[in-house]
């Protein structure tokens, strides 16, 4: 099972690193492991990456550094440890989380992997390391955004059967619930397929639309406008019939 790792660092945070008048840089050291549930290391890694500094009206915007560690790891419980450091300042912070990987090579039933809140989703204009079937999904790990910011759901369907002509047919349902009372939900702006319905309740959204495709595999996402929702949680829920 492929396991992505997402992280964001504020900008604001993260000290400069002169390189010379004209340039400064952003110099982060991260580092990553993994145990099984005995506690023997299934995987690790340790790198530098740079970036360059963001413009200070970003800085000021809020702007984040946003990151991915990917892993291949056999399904099962494990415990992560993720270490970034400023090279600069010298300041560092450590997360650490227990995971449970799901099996999703062994069975034929339908499935869909994780749901992934992005900053934004495009057809990638060349390879990067947010790179998935031809889009560019920049994660929001923090799983906050900004009320004039649209938010992305990106998710994968697996083992989608197909017919006598081999097409496969298939509908999305989307959920959107606010936990606050008389906030108007997220809105869907932009999905994949054809608008089957819409309904709307009381701090409540649904809507589903119908896709076909050849393939028995595929990935698909909506755009959730933000621009009448008060501050709060918003639950996401996601079926594939």
């Amino acid at each position: 099972t492929r396991l992505e790792i997402y992280y964001g660092l504020p900008a604001s945070e993260v000290s400069r690193l002169r390189v010379d008048e004209e340039t400064d840089l952003l110099v982060l050291g991260r580092g990553m492991v993994l145990f099984d549930s005995l506690w023997n290391e299934a995987h690790r890694v340790q790198d530098q990456i740079a970036f360059t500094v963001p413009t200070d009206q970003q800085i000021q915007e809020g702007a984040f550094i946003p990151g991915v560690l990917p892993v291949d790891l056999e399904p099962g419980p494990y415990r992560l440890a993720f270490q970034i450091r400023d090279l600069a300042s010298g300041k560092s912070q450590v997360y650490r989380r227990d995971i449970e990987v799901e099996g999703y090579a062994q069975t034929q039933r339908l499935q869909i992997s994780d749901i992934e809140l992005a900053f934004s989703v495009a057809e990638a204009q060349e390879d990067g390391p947010f790179v998935k079937e031809g889009l560019e999904v920049i994660p929001m790990s923090s799983r906050a955004f900004r009320r004039d910011h649209h938010a992305f759901v990106y998710f994968e369907i697996y083992n989608l059967t197909r017919d006598e002509y081999g097409q496969t047919q298939y509908r999305v349902e989307y959920k959107i619930r606010t936990y606050k009372k008389r906030s108007v939900p997220a809105r869907v702006l932009h999905g994949l397929g054809r608008l089957l319905r819409v309904s709307e309740k009381d701090q409540e959204v649904e809507i589903a639309y119908d896709q076909t495709g050849a393939e028995a595999n595929e990935v698909t996402y909506v755009e959730l406008d933000l621009k009448e929702t008060e501050p709060g949680r918003q639950r996401v829920t996601v079926t594939v019939h």
